[in-house]
């Protein structure tokens, strides 16, 4: 078979995986768009169910949603299921009376990422007290232990270093002479390379699982966690990846210097799959259209393969192997590769991070993208030194870059590190929201509101009024409006519909962030009216 068409056939391979690949609805991390119970919502029964309604896909298999009422006691919840649609997530509740309640949540969005959040509401219209030290309380997006979260960083890592080594390796082994084929060092660095992807990849699968249920490190070895893994997307990709591992393994033993037709088209389409599980497990996957970015991110990493795999095969070939006569041949030929590897990672990084974070304009607001940041100074640096490389290569011949050329692996592993990092930040701030909850007086009347989520956009307020002296005689009306001078945005009408007696809710639309003016109007009878007046502050 043709080198041409061994890349075709791994080609249509990977097309083949990721044409049947489910094609997410959204991006990047999940965000709650909307839950029911609202956020400080009070309501004049007990709700049946909770429904969050989020802006992506999500791993039904992978999430919690816990209850407790106004003392931190927990109640008892259903096991949530999946929605009307692939975004949402509901789970029933048991008969809830008066008082305060709050709801803890997580999950996983398609691309593998852990996102929780929590939120209060109220049943009855008696004091429900300071909603945010409730939450506070019941510790609001509960974490897994720092432990947990720092090794699935690292096993992410290893699995990245493991198909680096492995298949960087393996690529200028069979690509070069059979002088750095059969080194002690090239041999060591492939199996080492296979003994990482391996390793990584059933590390990567147990952290995920006690990560996603806010464990600690017993949850690693929890098989119901297993379980549910194996339920997801994510979950799925790491298996293949543990399979294609095995087959690569199998491959290895039989040798590097085989030139069988079968051999090499299995090495390859093995090769490329592996590949394709950390592109269908990342940000790629939840990019639109999904197939397209996959295909970007398979080929970015290809580079990286090409590029870094060959750098390590180098730095650690012996000084006699540089001395020999295949040297200068096998040099000459990384080097031209090289030169397309590198502007194809470059240019296919920039892609990525351009489409991942939205564009540039806010770069520094989020982990992802100061990371980001630090990668590029880092790359610049290898490619420096490649500079550097190569022209130690033209004037002093091919024995004078063995270590320039090492240097260049270390930052490399340095790079891996901080892409391993990467994969667990969102490159997108999430939207920032403060919900508000006071209480307005004037003319002897008392409103207590609440809005929420409290962020641009639509939020669902709620206003319970008690007259004056306390009294239970309900009020003839109320409505609302909302303004802001500061940014020329005139008063808004909020329509208020009754809820119960002196109770009423509706939606409030903030278009833009900062300080506004929130006033009710309260009819008290026929023709007797009061005005009450606050700023909630809109982040």
């Amino acid at each position: 078979m043709t080198r041409s068409s061994r890349f075709l056939s791994a080609l249509g391979a990977v097309l083949g995986v990721l044409a049947v690949a489910p094609v997410p609805t959204a991006f990047a991390h999940a965000g709650l768009d909307s839950s029911t119970p609202a956020a400080n919502s009070v309501l004049e029964a007990g709700p049946t169910e909770i429904v969050l309604d989020f802006d992506e896909t999500v791993e039904v298999a992978l999430a919690q949603i816990e209850l407790y009422d106004g003392s931190g006691t927990p109640l008892q919840v259903g096991r949530p299921r999946r929605g009307g649609d692939d975004t949402v997530l509901t789970a029933p509740l048991p008969t809830l009376g008066e008082g305060l309640y709050g709801v803890v949540w997580r999950t996983a969005s398609v691309d593998g990422h852990v996102v929780s959040g929590s939120f209060a509401f109220q049943v009855g219209t008696g004091d429900g007290g300071d909603q945010t030290a409730f939450l506070d309380s019941l510790g609001a997006g509960r974490e897994a232990t720092s432990f947990v979260r720092w090794a699935h960083t690292a096993a992410r890592w290893i699995a990245f270093l493991g198909i680096v080594l492995l298949l960087g390796s393996g690529l200028w082994a069979v690509r070069s002479g059979a002088g750095l084929r059969l080194l002690d060092s090239t041999r060591r660095l492939t199996w080492t390379g296979w003994i990482a992807l391996w390793v990584g990849s059933v590390l990567t699968f147990m952290l995920h699982g006690a990560e996603a249920h806010a464990g600690g490190v017993g949850a690693m070895f929890d098989p119901h966690n297993w379980n549910d893994m194996l339920s997801t997307r994510t979950g799925v990709l790491i298996v293949l990846r543990m399979a294609l591992a095995v087959a690569l393994g199998l491959l290895l033993s039989l040798g590097l210097h085989r030139t069988d037709r079968l051999w090499r088209v299995s090495a390859v389409v093995a090769s490329v799959m592996a590949l394709m599980s950390f592109s269908g497990a990342g940000h790629a996957s939840s990019a639109s259209p999904s197939a397209l970015w996959q295909l970007l991110d398979l080929v970015h990493l290809g580079g990286v393969v090409v590029w870094l795999g060959g750098l390590a095969v180098f730095g650690l070939a012996s000084v006699e192997w540089f001395e020999g006569e295949e040297s200068e041949a096998a040099v000459a030929r990384f080097s031209r590769w090289s030169l397309v590897a590198v502007p194809v990672v470059a240019v296919t990084g920039v892609l990525a991070a351009w489409e991942y974070s939205d564009g540039f304009s806010d770069i520094t607001a989020t982990g992802w993208g100061r990371a980001l940041l630090v990668k590029v100074v880092l790359v610049a640096v290898l490619v420096g030194v490649g500079g550097v490389t190569r022209w130690m290569l033209q004037h002093h011949g091919v024995a004078s870059i063995r270590r320039t050329v090492l240097a260049e692996a270390v930052a490399g592993v340095l790079v891996l590190a901080l892409v391993a990092g990467m994969v667990g930040e969102s490159p997108r701030q999430a939207a920032p929201s403060k919900s508000y909850a006071g209480q307005l007086a004037a003319g002897g009347l008392i409103a207590a509101v609440s809005i929420g989520p409290g962020h641009v956009g639509a939020n669902e307020i709620h206003v319970v009024i008690t007259p004056q002296g306390g009294s239970l005689e309900a009020v003839a009306g109320a409505e609302a409006r909302v303004s802001n001078a500061a940014a020329g945005l005139p008063a808004s009408p909020v329509t208020l519909t009754a809820e119960g007696t002196n109770h009423f809710s509706g939606s409030v639309t903030f278009p833009a962030a900062g300080d506004w003016l929130l006033e009710v109007i309260v009819e008290v009878s026929d023709g007797q009216a009061v005005l009450l007046s606050s700023t909630v502050p809109v982040p």
